[in-house]
């Protein structure tokens, strides 16, 4: 788990607490996420490496009554294909603590699960996006080069056009 920043001043004058944890799959990363849920340490929790097929998101989704969740799962395409084999890579989401009252709105998601952003608006009018995004394991081969510049090309354009939001105001 890493705490990847605060935001001052989003919520009453308090600090939004923000990390993200890659899970390593649903069970194994059950108790760290409970925790974090449970102890007050995290406002809102970006998850890698959940692991569910998108019939168990569920799972996730009502993993904690404190906390709203979306998430995604790239498995509906191997799940068709009969024998499970490899990794299908992309299982991500986002945790976020009702107690926010944060409006989300889903601006986009990689067709392949790796990455989404979604926007947060508050009660007091301040808003933040958050890319989630789950980066491919570091390697030589030629699938690591494409897979990280899609990641990367993803949040570029995300960055991208938020600039040109904030220019039209």
């Amino acid at each position: 788990m890493y705490v990847i920043g605060t935001l001052r001043h989003i919520v009453t004058m308090e600090t939004l607490k923000v990390t993200t944890y890659n899970m390593h799959g649903f069970q194994p990363g059950l108790s760290c996420l409970t925790d974090l849920c449970d102890s007050g340490i995290c406002d809102i929790i970006c998850v890698q490496a959940h692991w569910l097929a998108p019939y168990n998101l569920n799972k996730l989704q009502n993993f904690n009554a404190e906390f709203d969740c979306l998430c995604w799962s790239a498995m509906t395409e191997k799940l068709h294909s009969g024998l499970l084999t490899g990794r299908p890579f992309g299982w991500i989401g986002v945790l976020i603590n009702k107690q926010l009252h944060v409006k989300t709105r889903v601006l986009d998601v990689m067709s392949n699960c790796r990455c989404a952003s979604v926007h947060c608006v508050f009660p007091n009018g301040h808003s933040v996006v958050l890319c989630i995004t789950y980066f491919p394991c570091a390697s030589l081969a030629v699938d690591y080069d494409c897979e990280l510049t899609e990641c990367l090309g993803f949040t570029e354009a995300v960055l991208i056009w938020l600039i040109m939001i904030l220019l039209l105001y």
